[in-house]
């Protein structure tokens, strides 16, 4: 049953009508391009991630060698 006031003179009204207004509010906030959305966004995030990766040779790269060569070309 379905309840509704009339905001002009506040009675209250019942409305002998079943609606199944509780599923039409449930998916309320979905949107069917959402996980199209997602899926592109992960698809050039991965993207990104192989072409800014970093490079073999300083993946593998001794870090206090690194610095201390750093540190010798900046005396």
């Amino acid at each position: 049953m379905l309840t509704i006031t009339d905001m002009g003179t506040g009675m209250l009204a019942k409305s002998s009508v079943d609606e199944d207004y509780g599923q039409e509010i449930l998916g309320g906030e979905w949107n069917a391009g959402v996980p199209t959305m997602e899926a592109v966004a992960a698809e050039l995030a991965g993207q990104l991630t192989e072409r800014n990766a970093m490079p073999r040779d300083l993946l593998e790269m001794d870090v206090e060698v690194f610095l201390r060569t750093m540190y010798a070309a900046q005396q």
